[in-house]
Parts: C-alpha cells; sequence; structure tokens
C-alpha cells in the first residue's frame, strides 16, 4: 500500500519536491501544539518512506524545536538502496533557521550532519550553515545538488514553497481528529495570494480512519 500512496516518481538526479502535512478533520496541523497525536501507523511510514526517498528533508525551525526533530534514521538496508541509487546514505535534515537554534537531537541525530539555512553569513560547530535569501530554499537546495525535497513544513514554509509554485506534489493526510480550534490552520500566508487549482491523484484510507490524499501541484 505504501508504494500505492507513494505513486510514481521521476529518476534520481531529476528535480521533484513534494511536501508532506497531517491535518484533522477540522483542517487543524496541530493538536496541543503539535502533530505528534495525529495520523496513524502507516501516516508515519510514509513520512518514513518519502525520507528515504529523498536527497533532502527541509523544515522550519519552529517545527523542528516543536517536533524535536532528530536526524532521519535508516536502516542498512535502506541505506544499502540509497546508495545503489546513486544517493547518500542517510540524508540530511535542511533547517530554515534565523537564530541557528535547533534542537540538541538533531546536532547528534544520525551522523549526518544538518544544514542550516539561514538568510545571514554565520558558522556553526556541528553544522554546516548556508547562508540563502529569504524564500529562495528550495531553489539553493537544488543549487547544492539535492534534487529531490521532502518540505516537510510548517504552515509558513508549505505556505512560501506553493505559493511559489515549487511543489510538484502534495501528500496530505487527515486525521480522523476534531481539533475544535483554529490556532493552527495547515497554512499561514502574508499578503495577496492566488487560488491555486490541485489535481487529485490518490485518494485512499486506512483501518485507522486516516484519509491519504496525493494531489499535484504542478
Amino acid at each position: 500500500m505504501i508504494t500505492s500512496l507513494i505513486g510514481p516518481t521521476l529518476p534520481v538526479g531529476e528535480p521533484e519536491v513534494r511536501a508532506i502535512a497531517v491535518i484533522t478533520a477540522d483542517g487543524q496541523a496541530s493538536v496541543s501544539g503539535t502533530s505528534q497525536s495525529m495520523g496513524s501507523p502507516l501516516d508515519a511510514q510514509l513520512l518514513q518512506e518519502l525520507r528515504q526517498w529523498a536527497d533532502v528533508v527541509l523544515v522550519g525551525a519552529q517545527t523542528a524545536r516543536a517536533e524535536n526533530y532528530g536526524g532521519v534514521v535508516s536502516t542498512p538496508e535502506q541505506r544499502t538502496r540509497r546508495q545503489q541509487r546513486g544517493q547518500k546514505p542517510v540524508p540530511p535534515i535542511a533547517v530554515i533557521t534565523r537564530s541557528l537554534d535547533v534542537p540538541p537531537q538533531l546536532l547528534a541525530g544520525s551522523g549526518t550532519p544538518p544544514l542550516l539555512l539561514s538568510p545571514h553569513a554565520a558558522t556553526h560547530p556541528t553544522a554546516t550553515v548556508v547562508q540563502v535569501p529569504e524564500e529562495d530554499y528550495i531553489q539553493a537546495l537544488h543549487r547544492l545538488g539535492f534534487a529531490r525535497i521532502v518540505v516537510e513544513g510548517g504552515p509558513s514554509i508549505y505556505a512560501a514553497a506553493l505559493a511559489g509554485r515549487e511543489v510538484d506534489l502534495l501528500h496530505l493526510s487527515i486525521d480522523p481528529t476534531l481539533a475544535l480550534t483554529t490556532h493552527t490552520p495547515l497554512l499561514t500566508v502574508d499578503g495577496d495570494t492566488h487560488p491555486q487549482r490541485l489535481q487529485l491523484e490518490s485518494c485512499m484510507s486506512d483501518p485507522d480512519g486516516c484519509v491519504f490524499l496525493r494531489y499535484r501541484c504542478r
């Protein structure tokens, strides 16, 4: 089933950007401040499989701190498959940050140092800092040689990538929970925007009541 959720993929080395997100049935991106209680085992598996597909995982610093991010964990078999495909054994996590304040466990992580994407020139003792203009993060990662990118949020990161027409596919999981709040929408957008029409490629559900949608964005 996981193969069907991911769908067709482009060959390794060809640029492709996928965003993955989970929301409640009433459209909220978190419950009690995080998404950790949301989704299902299949949803968690989808996240891990997309990370193994990716060359790099992109996330905002606030989300990394709220969700207690660590590095990507790969099994020996997954590392071997990635190397056979010509990818690095473990994909790094690229964190968008102004302050360079990231979770300590992310720095220890999987042995693959994270990338810190900052608008300012800076250095860090255990991570690679890349100076990137505001909202140029995806193109900057492509320029660094990362073709396959998974965007994991948060709301302003999703919004910027989608508004910039930089996302090819959106994997949206709907958790059968009502958050009964309007504090955490999936997208946070500043200024005028233009509606985007998405093309539904797949709609599936699991025994836990989660619905999995895959949309093509461009």
